[in-house]
């Protein structure tokens, strides 16, 4: 649960762009740079780091970049196929990107100029702080239909 997500240990996770074909020997001479530059710089309580490496479209590598996280995830993309030895359908379930107008500064911009990028994750405090404030008082309200309906039942 993310919620015990205190991490004692440095916590970075490593993505390449390239899904089905990832150059890990490209990159990798890197890897000990971005791990030590987060021994040398320590992460705050709950977060983590979100490397994300880009595809081979790009030849030259362009530097890094320490970025904000974008709105491009993987959805599911079923296709219908007929299974060829028993003739009966059934649905892969592939994958595609869901791509959306992304700011300047997010991990995919940076990703798509062709560089390295870090995004610095906090995972210890998911609570929409401004939502709690604004609805609290009213959500508590829900409080008095259960007890109106508790009362009710008692009656009958």
């Amino acid at each position: 649960m993310l919620k015990n997500f205190y991490p004692i240990v440095l916590a970075i996770g490593f993505s390449w762009r390239d899904l089905l074909e990832p150059d890990y020997q490209r990159f990798e001479q890197y890897i000990p740079l971005i791990v030590q530059y987060a021994l040398d710089n320590p992460l705050p309580k709950g977060t983590l780091l979100n490397v994300n490496f880009p595809d081979k479209s790009h030849k030259t590598f362009k530097g890094f970049c320490l970025a904000r996280q974008g709105k491009e995830f993987w959805v599911e993309n079923p296709d219908k196929r007929t299974h060829p030895a028993e003739g009966s359908d059934y649905y892969w379930l592939g994958a595609k990107i869901a791509s959306y107008d992304e700011h300047e500064d997010s991990v995919i911009s940076w990703l798509n100029k062709g560089y390295i990028t870090v995004v610095p994750v906090q995972v210890s405090e998911l609570t929409d702080q401004t939502y709690l404030k604004e609805h609290k008082a009213n959500f508590a309200n829900l409080n008095n239909l259960v007890q109106l309906q508790n009362n009710q039942a008692a009656i009958k």
